[in-house]
């Protein structure tokens, strides 16, 4: 499944998927205006998974919970790297992700509109499996 949600004329700003098992839900995000990232999240999707690896033993807790996947791991090499390296965590324009379960695979390929302001927006590609 994947759904649209909110709006941002002329399309939608966030998109919910589901994986291959229908176990997880993954969340997509577009943010061009995010001081804890770098420059680079204009120019790709953060992607959190929600459900995955949960180990909290109180489901109102977990259950509304989701966890940013790193799209670039280990790509930084200094003392601070785990403290930073998800501050490239975006998929970039052109590289894709691909469930692990089968479920979808997507790509972000292009952008538009004004950066930093509510006209930016990102096209991903969604192929289902």
């Amino acid at each position: 499944m994947a759904e649209t949600y909110g709006t941002n004329a002329p399309g939608s700003i966030g998109l919910r998927l589901k994986s291959g098992d229908d176990a997880y839900t993954y969340w997509l995000e577009y943010r061009t205006t995010n001081d804890s990232y770098n420059a680079n999240t204009k120019n790709g999707v953060l992607v959190n998974i929600q459900g995955y690896m949960e180990n909290e033993s109180l489901p109102s807790f977990w259950n509304h919970r989701s966890a940013l996947l790193d799209m670039t791991p280990n790509s930084k090499d200094n003392s601070r790297w785990e403290i930073e390296d998800e501050t490239d965590a975006e998929l970039a324009i052109g590289k894709s992700f691909t469930d692990p379960w089968n479920g979808f695979r997507i790509t972000p390929v292009a952008k538009g509109g004004t950066e930093d302001t509510a006209n930016a927006w990102i096209e991903v590609r969604v192929e289902k499996f």
